[in-house]
């Protein structure tokens, strides 16, 4: 049986990316929660999930995708899925949902967020496309840093835009969060 699942949840993203197209592909044949539920009931042998999309967060539905998952996989030490950490909020919001649901059953020993950057404010913001976006990026990482039960990570994504760049990222990601680390 396969250990790690990588799924894909949706296209819907709020970013638009110069290095991802997800975004311009316009959300179809989406699984609905019932067909995702059945799914992780007759296939619950996975030891790592990674909910990935689009922004994950967008699916009104997140929260019980991954209860599905947290149910239906008893020996799962590991659910993952990244954030563009945009929408604060809703990202913030979700993972409550998630934790609250997971300290009430055997849940997974790590819930992993990646909250997904592009380099220093400007690369981000030009890379994204859309301006204010590595601020907020970074105060969905604070935020998520103060909850009990969940391991965030700051992650950059590569491209032939960056791949120099990531050493000055890490430092002005640095300035901002002093006790950050590579």
């Amino acid at each position: 049986f396969p250990f790690k699942l990588t799924f894909c949840l949706t296209f819907w993203c709020n970013y638009r990316c110069q290095t991802c197209n997800i975004w311009k592909m316009k959300p179809r044949d989406e699984l609905r929660l019932d067909e995702i539920q059945r799914f992780f009931q007759r296939s619950p042998g996975f030891l790592w999930v990674d909910l990935t999309g689009g922004e994950v967060t967008l699916r009104k539905d997140f929260p019980e995708i991954c209860e599905a998952v947290i149910d239906n996989c008893p020996d799962l030490p590991l659910l993952h899925f990244p954030t563009n950490g945009y929408l604060t909020d809703k990202v913030v919001d979700a993972v409550r949902a998630v934790t609250t649901r997971r300290s009430r059953r055997r849940g997974p020993e790590k819930l992993i967020v990646t909250v997904s950057t592009d380099g220093d404010e400007a690369m981000n913001d030009a890379i994204r496309g859309i301006e204010g976006g590595w601020r907020r990026q970074l105060e969905t990482f604070r935020a998520l840093r103060a909850m009990p039960g969940v391991d965030v990570v700051l992650g950059m994504t590569l491209s032939a835009a960056n791949v120099d760049h990531f050493p000055d990222a890490f430092a002005a990601a640095r300035r901002e969060v002093p006790d950050l680390r590579a």
